[in-house]
């Protein structure tokens, strides 16, 4: 009976060494880089936060009794796990994205436009005037391709199942199904309309053009029939300049006018106010039931979010277009496009 202790004392301590060899290695399963879109930045490899924690002393017998429950909680992370940075639009006005950060998309090359719709599915148009969409998780889905009717101004995917596409130059209107295939040609030449300057879907699939040629904005369906207009905007307004954009959010129509504002409307088309954006406002896009859009170097909200959200300004001197959606960030550069964790 006098040498149970030290019997006890000796299991203990022998039991140090297996308990080690069988516990003290233990990790949590490596996250796998995912390269971006298959030909992207894949994540770099950084230090865990708990990788600076001192080693945990070697188990006894009683702890490794105990340890199987709740290794994972106690499990020790290598010094090379690939941790996600995430991006957020703070981190993003002092850490501008590069190859080094952790974009969840990357498609290289040059791009002249991109628009993303409420399924988050992405299309970027090329220098030769080549469309194409993406899924959300970055596959290459449809690509569609006109290149006898000039240059392509206005992508609006309002509707992910009726995508409107303007080619100015030709006074010219497709509409195409959610496979990029064409479903309907309307030339604007043919109807009423005679110098359209900027175009864009209504909820019920019609049409919203204005008429530079006598200021008045108009509604058309897909065989090009007026279906009512607008007082002469020149007159009403005092807007003499053409707009640049029209788009629409829920019940209401909205018209951006350079040096003015932007101009809402409600959905058979009356006046009801001025919304007061900068004059260089551009890029107009609406998501997550704010307005964001381009002023300088800098992109802005409205109506504006709590202070803590409104970090958004994005000192890039070679930015060209930034989307936003509640949990993506969707940038491009003459370097390419990316999609950013919000």
């Amino acid at each position: 009976m006098r040498r149970l202790p030290i019997l006890l004392c000796w299991l203990l301590i022998s039991g140090t060494g297996w308990a080690n060899t069988l516990y003290g290695s233990s990790r949590l399963p490596l996250p796998q880089s995912q390269p971006a879109g298959g030909s992207g930045y894949p994540l770099q490899p950084r230090p865990h936060p708990k990788a600076s924690q001192p080693a945990r002393p070697l188990l006894s017998l009683a702890q490794a009794a105990v340890y199987p429950f709740v290794s994972y909680r106690y499990s020790r992370y290598p010094s090379d796990t690939l941790v996600p940075q995430l991006i957020t639009p703070d981190t993003l006005a002092t850490h501008p994205p590069t190859p080094d950060t952790a974009a969840l998309f990357h498609w290289p090359g040059q791009f002249r436009q991109l628009a993303v719709d409420e399924l988050g599915q992405l299309y970027l148009l090329t220098p030769q005037n080549e469309l194409i969409k993406y899924a959300p998780d970055g596959q290459e889905l449809f690509r569609y391709n006109n290149n006898s009717l000039g240059d392509l101004t206005v992508i609006d995917v309002a509707n992910p199942f009726g995508i409107l596409l303007f080619y100015p130059a030709h006074q010219r209107i497709l509409l195409l199904d959610r496979t990029l295939n064409p479903q309907a040609s309307l030339d604007l030449r043919q109807g009423l309309l005679l110098n359209a300057a900027t175009v864009g879907l209504s909820r019920d699939n019609n049409i919203w053009v204005y008429d530079d040629w006598d200021f008045r904005l108009k509604l058309i369906n897909a065989r090009g029939e007026e279906l009512l207009r607008t007082d002469d905007l020149r007159l009403s307004l005092q807007a003499t300049e053409t707009p640049s954009q029209v788009l629409m959010h829920r019940e209401r129509v909205y018209l951006c006018f350079p040096n003015r504002g932007l101009a809402e409307f409600t959905n058979f088309g009356r006046f009801l106010g001025w919304i007061p954006i900068p004059a260089d406002a551009s890029q107009l896009h609406w998501s997550d039931s704010r307005l964001y859009y381009r002023s300088g170097q800098a992109y802005h909200a409205w109506p504006e979010p709590p202070e803590a959200e409104l970090a958004l300004p994005l000192p890039f001197s070679s930015l060209l277009q930034a989307w936003w959606q509640p949990d993506r960030l969707f940038l491009l550069t003459p370097e390419g496009a990316s999609v950013w964790p919000r």
